[in-house]
């Protein structure tokens, strides 16, 4: 394993030994916030702490009801002294772990981050961080079925492989033949996935069937030429009362992976995939409207849970994020931080494959291989569809780094 994932994410809280002894008894989701206060409300983060634990759970301050309901509330776990922002004298900034009763949050990824994070995240300066699921909670959510060695295994390469995804750019205003050929292009050259772009939409199931037909034809007539075919991850969208049914109508017509924009149709909507979807077929994950939920360092969630965490545990095979590198950058600290959420040893989940993405062009290859390691998926557009010589010559440059 790459030396990266075996370091805890920083601050390290898991360490603490408030929060192993937490962790020991299984009994808790573990959250962990940052939280902003005026410098002379500092002595307040203790209280404030409790306040969010209460407020998120049971809400009351009658010492009767809260006597009654302590199987029902949260309980401050640990809390740090607070310290001055250095871009903001005037502010402090503090750190705090909460307990949550598993029976608040069973299976249902909604109500996780209702319970941990709904109110709350109206309230100002304050940011979660990342969570801890106790194992037996974890499981029952499964995670990937397919994860990084399973992909590897569908596209027939070796068990340290780095691999590489093209997308379709241009995607709009084509048709299913003049996609079918762009994916044709790419499946011969040995590019291990290629995959639609977010913004493909299908007016119908019948025109997802369509554009899915046409493609999986390129797919045969490559396997037939070079004995290999990628993995063609088709968009899946639509109305959410029938992405189960389309997802189902796909796969029987031959579909091969998904892709899903997980944060514009809800984390649940994606665990719901993962579920009946179960081993049959990989979804790659990608975060179409990330930037609304880790834009502010103060406020939000940490890249970590949006593009690692969360996806990784309602099923996510892979998923995109933005890379340190291109055209939407993503500070190294806090890729690195979504690549150790993805692969590190989590209650038994499967690893899923980090793809960091946004204007990757074949020279950044070996920053990425050395910043990432080489259980990473290299995910390229233009980088690879417009290309000097063409997309294939593009592919071939990537190719020939990994």
């Amino acid at each position: 394993m790459h030396p990266l994932i075996q370091q805890p994410a920083p601050p390290n809280w898991h360490l603490l030994p408030e929060v192993q002894t937490a962790m020991q008894s299984g009994t808790h989701v573990l959250a962990y916030y940052q939280l902003e206060l005026p410098t002379e409300k500092a002595s307040q983060l203790p209280a404030m702490a409790y306040k969010v634990a209460n407020g998120q759970t049971i809400g009351t301050q009658n010492a009767d009801e809260i006597a009654r309901l302590t199987a029902y509330t949260a309980t401050v776990v640990w809390c740090s002294p607070p310290t001055p922002l250095p871009e903001a004298s005037e502010w402090v900034r503090g750190c705090f772990v909460l307990g949550f009763p598993v029976g608040l949050v069973q299976q249902d990824l909604g109500a996780l981050q209702t319970v941990l994070f709904g109110k709350i995240s109206m309230g100002g300066r304050i940011r979660w961080q990342d969570v801890w699921i106790p194992p037996a909670l974890a499981k029952r959510w499964q995670g990937a079925s397919f994860g990084t060695q399973g992909i590897r295994h569908l596209v027939q390469a070796k068990p340290d492989s780095t691999l590489l995804m093209a997308i379709f750019k241009p995607c709009l205003g084509e048709t299913p033949a003049t996609l079918a050929e762009s994916l044709y292009q790419q499946a011969i050259t040995g590019t291990h996935l290629v995959k639609d772009d977010e913004i493909l939409s299908d007016a119908s199931m019948d025109a997802g069937l369509q554009r899915l037909e046409a493609c999986l034809g390129a797919l045969e007539k490559a396997k037939t030429e070079t004995g290999k075919t990628p993995l063609y991850a088709f968009n899946l969208n639509g109305p959410a009362h029938e992405l189960l049914l389309r997802a189902e109508r796909y796969l029987a017509a031959g579909a091969t992976a998904f892709l899903f924009n997980y944060l514009a149709y809800g984390l649940p909507m994606l665990q719901a995939l993962a579920t009946q979807l179960s081993q049959k077929i990989p979804i790659i994950a990608h975060p179409a409207l990330g930037g609304a939920f880790y834009g502010s360092t103060s406020h939000g969630l940490s890249p970590a849970l949006v593009f690692g965490t969360l996806p990784r545990l309602a099923g996510a095979d892979a998923c995109l994020f933005p890379s340190p590198y291109g055209s939407v950058c993503l500070p190294m600290a806090d890729a690195l931080a979504v690549q150790r959420a993805l692969l590190c040893e989590h209650s038994g989940l499967k690893p899923v494959f980090p793809v960091p993405s946004a204007g990757i062009v074949a020279t950044m290859v070996p920053a990425i291989l050395g910043d990432f390691g080489r259980d990473v998926i290299i995910n390229a557009g233009t980088g690879i569809m417009e290309a000097e010589g063409g997309a294939v010559a593009g592919a071939t440059a990537f190719l020939s780094q990994l």
